[in-house]
């Protein structure tokens, strides 16, 4: 299964976006959508499930919430937008115990992210917003097969001019 991971798009979409989730069978969007045709755009490639963002703050369409829990080829994933420090001082014990997450997602601080720590798989896809929101641009795809380690690609997207 081929996952699509995009965060704080603050309302844009970067055209290399569209193609290099052409493929994917699901997208995850960790937070600050902007707006829900960011969501539509997105739902034209692949199932979208996504959670709200701190700058979220008008209401959607649809109902979103601010953590999402799923399980895609055997790996529980666990998806909000603030890193887990934020909500916790010790992220892997206890979310991994929580929510007996294997991978966390999370968006917020622009930053890419493909760490493991213990057992739990940290990512953040970075900012896929325009140049006015991010100086580096990026997504990243995860690649889950049964009975073997996650694949992470982050990939940074070419800067536009703001």
């Amino acid at each position: 299964m081929r996952i699509g991971l995009i965060s704080d798009t603050h309302s844009f979409i970067h055209p290399e976006v569209l193609v290099l989730f052409t493929n994917v069978d699901l997208i995850l969007h960790a937070g600050d959508i902007g707006n829900e045709d960011v969501l539509i755009s997105l739902e034209r490639f692949a199932p979208v499930q996504a959670v709200l963002g701190n700058m979220d703050a008008h209401t959607f369409k649809r109902q979103l919430t601010e953590i999402c829990f799923l399980t895609a080829e055997e790996k529980n994933i666990l998806m909000m937008h603030k890193p887990p420090r934020i909500y916790d001082k010790n992220p892997t014990y206890s979310l991994r115990k929580k929510f007996s997450a294997d991978i966390i997602i999370h968006g917020h601080t622009h930053i890419p992210r493909n760490e493991k720590r213990g057992d739990v798989l940290l990512l953040n896809p970075g900012s896929a917003g325009s140049s006015r929101v991010t100086s580096n641009p990026s997504v990243a795809l995860l690649e889950l097969r049964q009975g073997t380690e996650p694949k992470v690609e982050i990939i940074h997207l070419a800067s536009l001019p703001g």
